[in-house]
């Protein structure tokens, strides 16, 4: 039954996903970074996936998906792509939507992948839930419809499917469901409000539409939206959804440590999802090995939603890449502005400690920033946070993920006393609070290097679209 599998694989052990594709046959890979070192060792796995399965195997080649939302969610660093939901929500733009949509269509598809399990459509409701608030373009549920829908249009038109995603809402949660089993407490009304959305995705042909792992007691309380039959029920009925309808992974601890593989198999195969994921493929394979022993309800609508997943290209130009690092620059803002000088010393600082896990693409990202700098004749040092060599320079930028930054506030503190320092955050400024007033507070909309670069740039005077300080 791995025409009904959504798996992850080993990209770098070849040896073992060859054994595991060879039984499985899921009719669907999704990537992940581990899979593949950069943009040339990724084209040479998804050659080697395609011979696979067309000459030695002689079956149909996989769909190859991927999660590429944008900001800190791409997979696959070396191509362009959005900066993240929030930033592009806090522009408000639906015109940047599209065309983020349209350039990452363009480039997934010139790869030969033609799933994105993206966009996010959770409306950003709980603003202590960090799993989902960067990944959503916001906390109104018309601008997350507006923009999600930009998004569809453009990603679609390229000929690459869309997935709206995680049905139906995990903005309203604390919980991470990649951790614990969420329930959200909602009466009917707010859950169905709060999915229009998705409803506006389903009704504009939205391809596939992932499901969450979480439980809607004015639902389903006894299950996650991911293995309700009720749920897929107000999908299809209520919100007119004729595409794939799949669940999230299934190794994820909301599911993995409250179901088995045997109970999980039995409810998809009486009905729900079209299609399940699982990244885990020691899980993949028992998943595949139960649904064989299971008779498959709906078995033709299944089939061929499937078979009707992958969208007609509409467009043929090629999108300009220029535009798309003028988008991510407008997603820089500050929330307290410091401006330094280019005419003084500059310290870079790195606060995540993958900036130094020289085969990472934090490491080259970095190595990219500092010889971007460098090129402006800046006298520049860099360094990390736990590095213990004194910083001489009098003008710090610290650049990470803020929810990096546990108890190194006080770290942070004790070096930009008497200094002039601006944090650099890549991800949500939930967490800006920590950090001394005197200390400046920028967000970069995401950790790519277009959005880092123009943040920096804006540090120092080069060029400022803003009027004043403007908050997150």
């Amino acid at each position: 039954m791995g025409n009904f599998i959504q798996a992850g694989i080993e990209g770098k052990d070849r040896d073992r996903t060859k054994r595991f594709l060879s039984t499985v046959k899921p009719f669907s890979i999704v990537l992940l970074s581990r899979d593949f070192d950069d943009l040339q060792d990724l084209k040479a796995l998804l050659k080697w996936i395609r011979r696979l399965y067309r000459i030695e195997l002689g079956i149909d080649e996989p769909f190859i998906a991927v999660d590429q939302e944008g900001g800190n969610v791409a997979r696959i660093r070396e191509i362009d792509y959005l900066p993240s939901n929030f930033a592009m929500g806090v522009m408000g733009i639906d015109t940047y939507s599209r065309y983020s949509g349209l350039i990452a269509g363009y480039q997934l598809m010139n790869l030969g992948i033609r799933w994105n399990l993206a966009p996010v459509l959770d409306t950003a409701s709980n603003v202590d839930n960090h799993i989902v608030m960067e990944r959503s373009f916001g906390q109104l549920v018309d601008l997350v419809g507006k923009l999600g829908l930009s998004y569809i249009e453009g990603l679609q038109g390229m000929g690459v499917a869309a997935t709206a995603k995680h049905f139906p809402g995990h903005g309203y949660v604390l919980e991470d469901s990649h951790e614990k089993l969420p329930h959200d407490h909602r009466e009917i009304n707010s859950v169905f409000n709060g999915a229009l959305p998705f409803k506006l995705a389903a009704k504009n042909g939205v391809r596939a539409t992932m499901a969450s792992h979480i439980v809607y007691d004015a639902i389903d309380p006894d299950l996650p939206a991911s293995l309700s039959s009720k749920v897929y029920e107000i999908l299809r009925k209520d919100f007119g959804f004729e595409g794939l309808a799949i669940t999230d992974s299934l190794d994820m601890k909301a599911i993995s440590s409250n179901f088995s593989v045997r109970e999980i198999s039995g409810l998809v195969a009486k009905g729900g999802p079209d299609v399940i994921e699982c990244v885990d493929m020691d899980m993949a394979r028992e998943f595949f090995e139960e649904l064989n022993k299971k008779t498959i309800h709906q078995l033709q609508n299944r089939t061929r939603r499937i078979e009707n997943l992958i969208p007609e290209r509409k467009f043929k130009f090629s999108p300009p890449s220029e535009v798309m690092n003028w988008i991510s620059a407008g997603g820089v803002r500050w929330l307290r502005r410091k401006n330094l000088s280019p005419e003084r010393s500059l310290t870079l600082i790195f606060l995540n400690s993958t900036f130094v896990a020289e085969k990472s693409w934090p490491f080259k990202l970095r190595s990219l920033i500092e010889d971007r700098i460098k090129q402006l004749d800046i006298n520049l040092r860099v360094t990390t946070l736990d590095s213990h060599r004194p910083i001489r320079n009098d003008q710090i930028i610290i650049i990470g993920k803020n929810l990096h930054l546990g108890e190194k506030w006080q770290i942070i503190g004790r070096i930009c006393e008497g200094k002039d320092c601006v944090f650099l955050s890549t991800g949500m400024p939930v967490d800006s609070g920590l950090l001394d007033k005197r200390i400046g507070y920028i967000y970069s909309g995401g950790e790519k290097y277009e959005s880092i670069i123009a943040a920096i740039f804006v540090i120092l005077g080069f060029f400022d679209p803003f009027v004043g300080t403007s908050q997150c």
